[in-house]
């Protein structure tokens, strides 16, 4: 989880998404310091909601842009 998290963080920093990115980020160093992941469960719940939001966006964006 943590690698995947880490790599979600990088990639949204790359798309200029630095709120996302920096919440994983605090994410992934609470799992390098040994919080269970069940603590960290409604964080990452926030987190995944919104990234899940940017990506609808993303698509709505490109089929307007598509027309």
């Amino acid at each position: 989880l943590r690698e995947l998290v880490h790599k979600l963080a990088g990639r949204s920093a790359q798309m200029g998404m630095t709120g996302i990115s920096a919440k994983l980020s605090n994410i992934e160093r609470q799992l390098v310091a040994g919080h269970k992941v069940s603590d960290l469960s409604s964080e990452v719940t926030r987190v995944t909601k919104k990234v899940g939001e940017i990506i609808i966006q993303i698509r709505l964006t490109t089929m307007e842009q598509l027309n």
